[in-house]
């Protein structure tokens, strides 16, 4: 009986041994997973820290560090959404919370390098170095208001391509519309609209170069006595300003004017007075070419174009009076 105590009670502490053996190995192991967990996250290793923490089967605080690795797993989860989503203040917000968690430092880098290039473009912008200022937009990838001017130089460069097909075609009036509609100086825009007026100032004005012309000298001096588009005939056009003065004229086989009258009737001229009628023809005689005196130049020298001493362009002109006592100022091609 005393035998099969003794044995009993032997089998019992072995087994109580081996638990006691057991449990200190796992425990043992539990501690160095905690203690290189820690050295893991304080090295800014979270991967490791984790997958040690994990390990330590809930010694010490392993749960508290898992814990807060995982809210910068989902913090950094956000970032990203909001990167991809391109709303950047929301990412930078957010990988900033986190800065030392993955490549989020990586992250707030190149956001930095975003900025710096939408910054770059706005200079150039404003610089009017159009071209630089699209590249540079472009490399922001959607910083601010980027893809907004993209899209707006993006339309200068569709009207540029538009004017220049215009242009070699020797379509000149088309081109040079096209690339007045562009509003800014892009490209090489100014030097082919410079390139135009001289071409057309050789050959003569035609109507439409005649009709653009003056509309510009009018809406410069805030003066509205706009043209619309001339009614051509076979060789012939005529217009009525807005204010009632009548011009007509003659083209050859090439489209140049070779000769206009400017008509300004009793009515008009006592409308206006003599000041303003000589205004308005100073607007007309500035639009028979490009390279020539000012408004206020040939207003202050009014008479001698009048009286068929001083030319304008390819043009003679003459100030006379018709049957009906009109006023009638004519431009003929030299």
């Amino acid at each position: 009986m005393i035998r099969s105590t003794m044995k009993k009670l032997t089998l019992i502490l072995t087994a109580l041994l081996a638990l006691v053996l057991l449990t200190g190995c796992v425990s043992g192991a539990a501690i160095g997973h905690y203690n290189d967990g820690v050295k893991a996250y304080e090295a800014h290793d979270f991967i490791a820290a984790k997958a040690h923490f994990e390990k330590a089967a809930g010694y010490g605080n392993s749960r508290s560090y898992l814990s807060a690795i995982a809210e910068y797993e989902r913090i950094y989860g956000e970032a990203l959404g909001f990167f991809k989503a391109r709303d950047y203040a929301a990412a930078a917000n957010s990988f900033s919370a986190i800065k030392e968690f993955g490549n989020s430092a990586e992250y707030l880098a190149f956001m930095e390098r975003l900025e710096q290039r939408y910054n770059e473009g706005r200079a150039a912008y404003d610089a009017g170095d159009y071209v630089l200022a699209n590249e540079r937009f472009t490399q922001a990838l959607g910083w601010a208001d980027s893809e907004d001017y993209i899209a707006e130089l993006g339309d200068y460069e569709e009207a540029y391509r538009a004017a220049l097909n215009s242009y070699y075609e020797g379509n000149y009036v088309r081109a040079l519309e096209a690339f007045k509609s562009i509003g800014v100086p892009y490209r090489d825009s100014e030097e082919r609209i410079a390139n135009i007026y001289r071409c057309m100032t050789r050959s003569g004005s035609t109507p439409e170069i005649f009709r653009i012309l003056f509309n510009e000298s009018c809406e410069a001096e805030g003066e509205d006595y706009s043209l619309p588009t001339a009614e051509v005939t076979d060789n012939g056009f005529a217009w009525r300003t807005t204010n009632g003065l009548i011009i007509m004229g003659n083209t050859d086989a090439y489209g140049s004017i070779t000769e206009m009258s400017f008509w300004v009737d009793e009515a008009l001229w006592s409308e206006l007075g003599e000041e303003d009628v000589s205004r308005l023809y100073a607007h007309c005689i500035c639009a028979l070419a490009v390279e020539g005196a000012g408004l206020d130049e040939v207003i202050a020298d009014i008479d001698l174009y009048y009286e068929g001493s001083r030319g304008y362009g390819a043009y003679s002109l003459l100030l006379d009076e018709d049957d009906s006592g009109s006023l009638v100022l004519s431009a003929v091609k030299r």
